[in-house]
C-alpha cells in the first residue's frame, strides 16, 4: 500500500469524528481541521529524508497581514504509526484554544535585510531548511568563521517573529548555529555561501540566495535544491560514486521505504554526499526505476531498521558488506515488501 494511502486510511479511522479529514491536491498527504475558528489545523507530509511531517498551526494576528497560520508544533515521525500517533497527541493537546497564544506576532523583517544582517555580521554559511519552509515555516541554518564573534547573530534571530519573502509572511522559529561538517545545500534552499569555511561548497552571492527564496514553490514537497535537473542512473554505479568519495557505510531505510519508494542513508560529509546524489530524484533497480531520497551525515554507521547495501572493512563493530551482498539484500528487501503489498490487496 502507497504511503499516503495508508496514512489517509489510518487517519480515519482513528480520528474523531468532529474532525475532518482530507486530502489535498498539493504535496500533503493529509490536512485535518475543525469547524472551530479557535481549533489548531494539523498537517501531514513528506521530508526530504522520506519520513513524515506533522504539523499543527493555527491563526494569529500578523500585524498588517492579518490572519496568518503559525506552527504550534512540529515533529518527524519516522512511520505511519508515529504520524498517527502524533495527530493524536496534538488533537488531544490543542483540544482546549487556552492552550494557543492569539497575541499578534509583531517583530518582522524582510529576507533582505536578515540576509545581510548576517553576512554583514560574520555569516560564511546561510540556507534555508525546506522540511519547515515547505510548510511556511521559516528557520536558517548559519555558520560563522572560528574568529567571528557570533553572539549579535544568536540575539538578532532570537528576536525575530516573523520573515517575509516578497511579502508572503513566514513565522520564524529558530536559527542553528552548526558545524562545517553539517554545511551543506541539500534539503536547503541556498541563501549564501562566501567559499571560505567550507570549500567543498561553491559560492553563493546574496543576490542569488535572495532570487532562491523568492523562486521557492511553497507548494511542494521538499526536494533538493541543488540547481540540476533530476537524472536517473543505476543504483550500484551511484553507490561506487558515493564509496570513492569516501563513503563508509550506505543502507536502506526500512521502515520507510517501499518496494516503488526508496529511502537511502549514506555515512559521508554532506558537503561531499549531496553533490553526488543530489541530481538523482530516482534510480534503476532490479530492472524497474524507482524514486529514491538520500539522507548523507556522518553519525555513527549502524543497521538498525535497515537494508545494509555497503559498510568498509574499517568500522569498528560492523562487518564489512560488499556490493553484490548489498545487492542482494536490496533484492530480497524489495521482493518481500512487493509480495506484502500483493497479500494486502495493493499492487499500485
Amino acid at each position: 500500500m502507497k504511503l499516503d494511502k495508508e496514512l489517509v486510511q489510518n487517519l480515519q479511522s482513528t480520528t474523531p469524528p468532529d474532525w475532518n479529514v482530507q486530502q489535498p491536491d498539493d504535496s500533503r498527504y493529509a490536512v485535518l481541521s475543525r469547524d472551530e475558528p479557535s481549533a489548531v489545523d494539523i498537517q501531514v507530509g513528506p521530508r526530504y529524508d522520506g519520513t513524515l511531517a506533522v504539523v499543527a498551526t493555527h491563526h494569529r494576528e500578523f500585524s498588517s497581514f492579518g490572519m496568518v497560520p503559525y506552527p504550534v508544533e512540529y515533529r518527524r515521525a519516522e512511520t505511519v504509526t508515529t504520524a498517527v500517533g502524533a495527530v493524536s497527541d496534538f488533537i488531544e493537546k490543542y483540544r482546549e484554544p487556552q492552550h494557543l497564544s492569539t497575541e499578534s506576532v509583531g517583530n518582522v523583517a524582510p529576507a533582505e535585510e536578515v540576509i545581510d544582517y548576517l553576512i554583514d555580521n560574520g555569516a560564511e554559511f546561510v540556507a534555508v531548511p525546506e522540511d519547515l519552509l515547505a510548510y511556511g515555516i521559516c528557520s536558517i541554518v548559519w555558520l560563522a568563521s572560528r574568529d567571528t564573534d557570533d553572539s549579535a547573530i544568536t540575539q538578532y534571530l532570537q528576536g525575530l517573529d516573523v520573515v517575509t519573502v516578497d511579502g508572503h509572511p513566514l513565522p520564524f522559529t529558530r536559527g542553528v548555529n552548526m558545524r562545517p561538517m553539517k554545511a551543506h545545500f541539500g534539503a536547503r534552499v541556498p541563501v549564501y555561501s562566501s567559499g571560505k569555511v567550507v570549500p567543498e561548497i561553491d559560492q553563493v552571492e546574496r543576490n542569488r540566495g535572495l532570487t532562491n527564496l523568492r523562486d521557492y514553490d511553497f507548494s511542494a514537497s521538499p526536494t533538493s535544491r541543488f540547481p540540476i535537473e533530476p537524472q536517473t542512473t543505476n543504483l550500484e554505479t551511484l553507490l561506487r560514486q558515493l564509496v570513492n568519495a569516501g563513503a563508509a557505510a550506505i543502507a536502506v531505510e526500512k521502515e520507510v521505504s517501499r518496494p516503488e519508494t526508496l529511502s537511502l542513508v549514506a555515512n559521508i560529509p554532506p558537503a561531499i554526499g549531496y553533490e553526488i546524489v543530489a541530481e538523482y530524484s530516482s534510480i534503476e533497480f532490479a530492472g524497474r526505476e524507482r524514486d529514491v531520497s538520500w539522507v548523507c551525515d556522518m553519525g555513527g554507521p549502524h543497521f538498525n531498521f535497515r537494508v545494509p547495501l555497503y559498510a568498509s572493512d574499517d568500522i569498528v563493530g560492523v562487518d564489512s558488506i560488499q556490493f553484490s551482498e548489498g545487492l542482494d539484500n536490496l533484492r530480497k528487501f524489495v521482493s518481500e515488501e512487493a509480495d506484502a503489498q500483493r497479500e494486502a490487496g495493493d499492487v499500485s
